[in-house]
């Protein structure tokens, strides 16, 4: 630490290129001003909430959840059917929102590049509906935990990038690359969070 930090006079100015500007607001749904303050705010979108076209609209991230979306494309029902589809820990696959799926099953991704379609198509058609402008992000990321799949495939690409973001960042490449043409300008985010802090060698 320093008691005192001495910096040269600074006057910068640009325009940085954030697709999304957002200020998450307490108690949500308790603020029903359709975007007003947001806008206001040079926001653009307003916590988990859209901002009216009235005000400009919002850059919503799409279905089915802004982020932790791995447990919302693999539900704990599909399970009992394929529960290849989920973690290895421990010697056993396990599944839930404590748990994580194992991505270097082919399979896998198959079913998210699939299901992110469907949700696309059925977001620009509720966009339609409701005069809204649909969502230009969607989310693949990890559940909220600790618990990377520890199966051999998992672990060799782990080994191979140097870090358990391995898995993660090589499957939201593979499903950034088929949506550029399904959809030419959507973009997918992801997490850098808890075990996959640290950057793996492929960006």
């Amino acid at each position: 630490t320093h008691e005192r930090l001495e910096l040269n006079r600074l006057d910068l100015f640009g325009r940085p290129f954030f697709r999304q500007r957002n200020l998450f607001r307490e108690p949500y749904g308790m603020l029903p001003d359709h975007g007003r303050f947001a806008a206001r705010s040079r926001l653009n979108p307003d916590g988990h909430w859209p901002i009216g076209l009235e005000y400009g609209g919002s850059s919503n991230i799409g279905s089915p959840h802004q982020v932790h979306t791995f447990s919302w494309y693999f539900p704990e029902t599909l399970f009992a059917t394929h529960p290849e589809y989920f973690a290895l820990r421990d010697g056993q696959r396990r599944c839930g929102m404590f748990e994580q799926l194992c991505l270097s099953n082919p399979e896998v991704e198959k079913i998210f590049l699939e299901k992110l379609k469907a949700y696309i198509v059925a977001d620009e058609a509720k966009a339609r509906e409701t005069n809204t402008l649909p969502p230009k992000i969607y989310d693949i990321s990890q559940n909220d935990n600790n618990t990377p799949c520890e199966c051999a495939d998992c672990r060799k690409i782990v080994a191979e990038e140097g870090s358990e973001m391995g898995p993660v960042i090589r499957l939201v490449n593979h499903l950034a690359a088929a949506v550029a043409e399904f959809r030419p300008g959507l973009k997918l985010s992801t997490l850098a969070y808890n075990y996959t802090e640290k950057p793996a060698k492929t960006p």
